[in-house]
Formats: structure tokens, C-alpha cells, sequence
């Protein structure tokens, strides 16, 4: 992924091309196993575009996890979670964040409160090569979206 010596503004967020290539970099919970490879390459190989291969790899993660509590804890790794094939909203963040970085795509785990469902709530932000951002959210067995003039929502 080409990341351009510029910053881009998204709500009160302003990434530059030096903060971007921080979320291409594996982490202890993202380090991309074997499996995780290769699923970013195939998914990269069936993609039109960077957009269309944040697409493909939500859309691969909500199809292949099943939101189970329980299961999993917050140092379980990307691995491990896509090794049970379920896990809770961090899991499946964990895993779309493995498969982008190791495709190439900068992506970062966030974290925050959602109005009116009580407890915290994990979702994955990927920063495209335009200065597009792409929103992932899941929602227990759900993947839903909502509205932003500042980000590509995956629905």
C-alpha cells in the first residue's frame, strides 16, 4: 500500500503518511499466522481495489466468526480467535486487523462506548491509500452500519 507524505482529516482525526504506516505493523495480538497469510492473499487477489479489499475482508470475517462470549479473552490472538472461529467483538477486530495489515492495508483497532447498549464496543478503522476510511462494525451475530459525511461505512 502507497501511503502519501500527506495528512488527511477525518472528523477530528488528522492521520499523516508517518502515523498511517504505524497500522501496517503486526502487533502481538495481529501477528498474521500462516492461515491469515494466505487468506490476505487470496483476498487481495479476488479485490478491484483497496476499498473493495476492506470490503472482502469484513465480509470474509463476519461470515467465518461466530460471536460467542466467553470463548476467548482480551489477549487472545488473531490466530487463536480464527483458530475457534469465534470470539466477541475484539476477535473479530483482531482477525480483520491481521488480514489488512498482512494484505497491506493500514488498520486500526478502536475501541469506545456506543448510546444506549451499555457496555464498551470494539470496531476496526482501515485508512486507505486516497485518504478513504472504512468503518467495520459488529454487532453480537449482526454486522451493521450507520451514516458519517467522514467515513466508507461497510455494511
Amino acid at each position: 500500500m502507497k501511503i502519501e507524505n500527506e495528512a488527511r482529516s477525518h472528523g477530528d482525526y488528522l492521520f499523516t503518511a508517518d502515523a498511517a504506516r504505524r497500522f501496517l505493523d503486526p502487533t502481538r495480538l495481529t501477528a498474521p499466522d500462516e492461515y491469515i497469510t494466505h487468506i490476505a492473499r487470496m483476498l487481495s487477489a479476488q479485490a478491484h481495489d483497496p476499498a473493495d479489499l476492506a470490503l472482502r475482508v469484513h465480509a470474509w470475517v463476519a461470515n467465518t466468526m461466530s460471536y460467542e462470549a466467553g470463548v476467548t479473552t482480551v489477549q487472545t490472538t488473531a490466530a487463536e480467535a480464527l483458530a475457534l472461529r469465534r470470539g466477541m467483538c475484539q476477535d473479530y477486530a483482531h482477525v480483520m486487523i491481521a488480514i489488512c495489515r498482512a494484505a497491506g492495508l493500514a488498520a486500526r483497532y478502536v475501541s469506545g462506548h456506543l448510546l444506549g447498549e451499555g457496555g464498551s464496543h470494539v470496531w476496526v478503522e482501515v485508512l486507505l491509500p486516497d485518504g478513504g476510511l472504512i468503518s467495520a462494525w459488529w454487532k453480537q451475530s449482526t454486522v451493521w452500519s450507520f451514516t458519517s459525511p467522514h467515513a466508507w461505512i461497510i455494511a
